[in-house]
């Protein structure tokens, strides 16, 4: 019975000798796309461009420009656009392919985005389901949700909103391939999409709040899902420039069991009782003894030699934010070739930028996961494993020496890895998390480090970069090979580097 962040991890661990592979059934593989057939969609209009902005300028700093008032179909189509939409098609037979904008585990995207409506322009308000294939909203429910969305979110969210959107995942469409493991990688890929979320809302101009401490049993409900195949993840409220004449709560009824049907994606869908159960387990929602967990302190490792980071800005052309999303994806051909440190700085300095955003905001998430680097041939720094502290901005090296090759190896033996010039790295210690916010602290592990991961995708791709994920390893390899204590773990893995140009 899975009862905690690190039992559910430990169960659901790689080991060389004794792979949880199976066979791909491909006569139940899950669509990619959900919707709704009795439903008729809403169209969205064509979105206008999104401003030329800089990710380093809207990853340093929100917007301090007011919101639109009110908020238009035509800001909502942008952020949609932006956020989750195709950006790259390959066939396979006769069959077309679709890549999106944020990144996922083996291409399976779990990940699927609701809309709550409160005060948009030309749109009515309710709940609606995103449909990226159409890039139309289905409507689920009629009415204004506002103060509903205000009340689920712990503790109370402001019921002073344009809009609300939430990012959900459904299990079966990752389990397919991954089974038991699967939660992993449907929380990382949530976590790709709300770092798109966020982007696009801050190249915008808009203000907003993202939650990953909701009620999990109401906003399921509010949603229309079923709990054993799709859940709710992250709340995000987008604020109004003006207050509105406060809504009041709802008796909201159950979706009929035709819209509810909408959750499965396959024929037969297996229910993997570890997964259900770490869900049931993270439900509860607890308030921290203390405000800062200092995870760094808790991995086992040694103190690090700590070292500013130099800027430089000797100034190398990278594209504008919108263009880096549009043309982001996993690339593994690395060339061993040496990266110039300025690329090296701005990789950096683009992490330190987001993760100080969250501490100042005072949201807990950030602290729930340590960042690591390991360093291969850079211009100007030494090889080696060194950590991240972004608030002061600065690294710290734990150990010198040729760490990439054999964490090569402990992620399955994928070699392509082998060349890449910096493997990020996202750490925690789960049992420190338990103790500090029960099972739910995996969530924020999870999801902090699927936001930074796609920063990295983007910043890779701005700066002419190849960056691919990787939640596929010998836990155990990974933690040894680091230094770790017993009760830590790698998390996830993000190599980028310089790579062959196609």
């Amino acid at each position: 019975m899975v009862s905690s962040a690190r039992q559910y991890h430990n169960e659901t661990s790689y080991d060389r000798f004794d792979m949880q592979g199976g066979y791909m059934d491909w006569g139940n593989q899950p669509t990619l796309y959900k919707t709704y057939p009795d439903i008729n969609p809403i169209s969205l209009p064509e979105p206008s461009a999104v401003p030329e902005v800089s990710l380093w300028d809207i990853a340093g700093k929100p917007s301090d420009k007011p919101s639109p008032s009110p908020l238009h179909l035509q800001h909502l189509a942008q952020i949609l656009s932006v956020a989750y939409s195709f950006t790259a098609q390959s066939r396979h037979g006769r069959q077309v392919f679709y890549y999106r904008s944020a990144a996922s585990a083996g291409a399976l995207y779990p990940a699927e985005l609701y809309v709550g409506a409160h005060h948009i322009e030309d749109l009515p308000p309710g709940i609606y389901h995103y449909n990226i294939g159409d890039f139309a909203l289905a409507p689920l429910r009629e009415g204004q949700f506002e103060q509903d969305v205000a009340d689920i979110i712990i503790p109370p969210g402001s019921p002073h909103c344009s809009a609300s959107l939430f990012i959900s995942g459904i299990f079966f469409r990752s389990a397919w391939k991954y089974r038991k493991r699967a939660l992993r990688y449907v929380l990382l890929d949530a976590g790709h999409l709300l770092e798109n979320v966020i982007l696009a809302l801050r190249s915008l101009g808009l203000n907003y709040s993202y939650h990953y401490d909701f009620d999990d049993d109401k906003a399921n409900h509010l949603l229309g899902f079923d709990p054993r195949q799709e859940a709710c993840l992250v709340a995000i409220q987008v604020y109004a420039h003006r207050s509105f004449e406060t809504s009041h709560p709802q008796n909201i009824a159950p979706l009929s069991r035709e819209m509810m049907a909408a959750c499965q994606m396959a024929p037969h869908e297996i229910v993997y009782e570890e997964i259900q159960q770490m869900q049931t387990v993270c439900g509860t929602v607890v308030e921290p003894q203390k405000r800062y967990l200092e995870l760094r302190k808790h991995l086992g490792l040694s103190s690090p030699q700590w070292f500013t980071l130099e800027p430089d800005d000797s100034g190398e052309n990278e594209l504008a934010f919108p263009q880096a999303m549009v043309q982001r994806r996993s690339k593994r051909n690395y060339i061993a070739t040496q990266s110039s440190y300025q690329r090296f700085y701005k990789m950096l300095d683009l992490l330190c930028k987001t993760m100080s955003q969250d501490a100042q905001a005072a949201t807990p998430y950030h602290d729930a996961i340590t960042v690591g680097y390991l360093a291969g041939d850079i211009e100007k720094v030494t090889s080696g494993f060194y950590l991240l502290d972004p608030v002061k901005k600065r690294y710290g090296l734990i150990g010198k020496g040729t760490f990439i090759s054999p964490m090569t190896a402990a992620c399955l033996n994928q070699e392509w890895l082998s060349n890449a010039a910096l493997h990020f790295l996202f750490m925690t210690n789960l049992e420190k998390i338990d103790q500090m916010w029960g099972a739910r602290g995996y969530r924020y592990a999870m999801l902090t480090a699927g936001r930074l991961g796609q920063s990295i995708y983007l910043g890779a791709t701005a700066l002419g970069l190849g960056s691919c994920g990787i939640g596929a390893l010998y836990d155990g390899e990974a933690r040894d090979i680091l230094g770790l204590n017993q009760e830590s773990c790698l998390l996830y893995l993000v190599a980028a580097g310089p790579v062959k140009r196609l």
